[in-house]
């Protein structure tokens, strides 16, 4: 046993002590290559303290070494460590370098600095505010990873990529600047920063990941530039401060529940050119009144306006081929729609609840009404079925207890589930069909139920 005692020990005090070639310069600790005369600060023994400013060059044995770079971890739990002013010999500051410096209030990163790593500050729960040079090209995962004092970041114009979790859980970031040189937006980058207001992407944006702006509850105003091509799943959920949105042409994927429970949301702009709307893209958005779905869309997701209850017109573009299940499920408020020709099938629970709806086209492009598709549309009193319609699945005008008036336009009786009016009293309702049809739909169920069938001039 007390063989492994030994290297186990020397484990756990391996991140506690400085390397083995550190030397101590000016009470700063720094790993020295005598080839190329340049020096890197490295982790201090018995931690930094205080203020620290590090400067350009130090002299070791009548050698200048250039300093160049931080080490890993160098600053790690440095929690009495106050301030730190890195010059602009640096290059480099690397993964977890001032990790967890609970006590860290500021730091001035000098203009040569052009990487920074992974956790570079992490858990600095003290930092107030921080400027990013323009040579830096990535800001890294987790760089600022519950930074929750974090107010002001300046993002200089060069920075190309803001890294996953990159802010995530500031909850005091106010104001952040993301210049027209980034490229993409990490997953989870700015999950939770509650105190951001506004923001403006840039153009230059291909992809904003996915969660990007979960709980960024307090945001009112955001800036989709054109040249954005995907907005990642749930990337702005529970902002629900939101009040509008305008996504722009350029959008090939507006992703899964993108702004689901986006409470406050009232206008939804989308651009002609967005072809698919994902699913649950604009869920439970409960004070939603109108959305105009242009002609380039080509699929509704599953339950994308599932919820909202305030909705109450929706204009649906000529591209959509496919209705999906419950897409307007209990939106409740919905007092009209139009179903454009381009549409070929009408998913289950589609129109679920949408008890303000008086009346409803199916148009001749429709070939199958999927089940409950129309169900308990208590205001319902007149249907019209188009020509294409070949089945209407279970219960799919069910519980329309005002139906008086079903068009059925189909030559051929459309194969119909028996129970697809139950609930709907169509024994006091009437049946208008083709003139040539009426004894076919009185010799087929459950055409046969209602009061009367007659034909149509």
């Amino acid at each position: 046993m007390k063989r492994y005692l030994l290297p186990l020990l020397m484990t756990l005090l391996l991140p506690f002590v400085a390397s083995a070639d550190a030397v101590r310069i000016g009470g700063i600790y720094y790993n020295l290559v005598s080839k190329i005369k340049t020096a890197e600060v490295t982790s201090n023994p018995q931690k930094y303290r205080g203020a620290v400013r590090i400067p350009e060059s130090v002299t070791y044995k009548g050698s200048t070494y250039q300093v160049t770079s931080i080490a890993d971890k160098a600053f790690s739990v440095c929690r009495n460590l106050t301030s730190v002013t890195i010059p602009g010999s640096v290059e480099s500051i690397g993964y977890a370098a001032f990790s967890d410096c609970s006590n860290l209030t500021s730091v001035k990163i000098g203009k040569g600095v052009k990487s920074i790593g992974n956790w570079a500050f992490s858990s600095c729960r003290s930092l107030t505010s921080i400027n990013i040079p323009e040579g830096v090209e990535i800001i890294g995962g987790y760089i600022f990873y519950n930074c929750e004092a974090l107010r002001n970041v300046t993002i200089g114009n060069g920075v190309t990529d803001i890294g996953n979790y990159a802010f995530w859980s500031c909850r005091n970031l106010s104001s952040i600047n993301i210049p027209e040189s980034v490229d993409s937006i990490g997953f989870r980058a700015f999950y939770g920063c509650r105190s951001l207001t506004s923001v403006t992407i840039p153009g230059s944006v291909s992809g904003i990941g996915e969660s990007a702006f979960t709980y960024c509850e307090g945001l009112t105003s955001v800036t989709i530039g054109e040249g954005v091509k995907t907005i990642g799943e749930y990337t702005f959920q529970f902002c629900t401060g939101l009040t509008s949105v305008t996504i722009p042409g350029s959008v090939t994927t507006v992703g899964k529940a993108i702004f689901q429970y986006c409470t406050g949301l009232t206008s939804v702009t989308i651009s002609d050119g967005v072809p698919i709307i994902g699913e649950s893209a604009f869920q439970n958005c409960t004070n939603l009144t109108s959305v105009n779905i242009p002609g380039s869309v080509t699929s509704i997701g599953f339950r994308a306006f599932y919820g909202c209850t305030g909705l109450t017109s929706v204009t649906i573009g000529s591209g959509v081929k496919n209705i999906k299940s419950s897409v307007f499920y209990n939106c409740y408020g919905l007092s009209s729609i139009n179903i454009p020709e381009s549409v070929e099938e009408i998913g289950e629970y589609s129109f679920f609840n949408c008890t303000g709806l008086t009346s409803i086209t199916i148009p001749d492009s429709v070939i199958s009404v999927g089940n409950a598709a129309f169900s308990a549309c208590s205001g319902l009193t007149s249907v019209t079925i188009g020509r294409g319609v070949k089945s209407i699945d279970n219960t799919t005008f069910s519980n329309c207890p005002e139906l008086e008036d079903v068009y059925c336009l189909a030559e051929e009786v459309p194969k119909v589930n028996s129970n697809a009016f139950e609930g709907s009293y169509i024994e006091y309702a009437t049946l208008h069909v083709p003139a040539g049809s009426v004894e076919i739909y009185k010799g087929s169920k459950p055409w046969s139920d209602f009061k009367s069938i007659v034909a149509m001039e």
